[in-house]
């Protein structure tokens, strides 16, 4: 079953669990309240918050959400990198899987090969900005 096709009021109860632990959603609600606002009663509530079909929706639109963010993630992680942040460089050399934590950076990695991995995420980033 795909997200498009749950009724009015599962859709409503995935966007809750997908905002759940959102910034913006501080402030507790009792389990009688998010029922209340979905339409739905504290046992459907309970029923479908143990429903594997309906989590792994949630889940998988939490994913979508998470993938939006990931181009200025890497940007940022860029950014730092060419300012000289070691932790930076290291992240995004193994995003590129040029260099993993068990192994030394291999001789074939150069600085100029760093530099253009820099030089790509920010194309990257002029294309991402274009793009909103």
């Amino acid at each position: 079953m795909e997200f498009k096709n749950l009724t009015l009021k599962k859709r409503k109860f995935i966007e809750f669990l997908k905002n759940k632990n959102s910034e913006d959603d501080k402030n507790e609600k009792r389990v009688s309240e998010i029922a209340e606002e979905i339409g739905i009663s504290e046992k459907t509530y309970y029923r479908w918050k143990r429903d594997p079909e309906l989590l792994n929706i949630a889940y998988h639109e939490h994913l979508k959400r998470l993938g939006a963010w990931l181009p200025k993630v890497l940007i940022t992680l860029a950014e730092k990198a060419e300012k000289g942040d070691i932790r930076a460089i290291k992240l995004l050399l193994e995003q590129f899987n040029v260099y993993k934590d068990d192994e030394k950076i291999s001789d074939e990695l150069t600085a100029d090969k760093v530099i253009d991995l820099i030089r790509k995420s920010k194309s990257d980033k002029k294309k991402f900005e274009e793009t909103e």
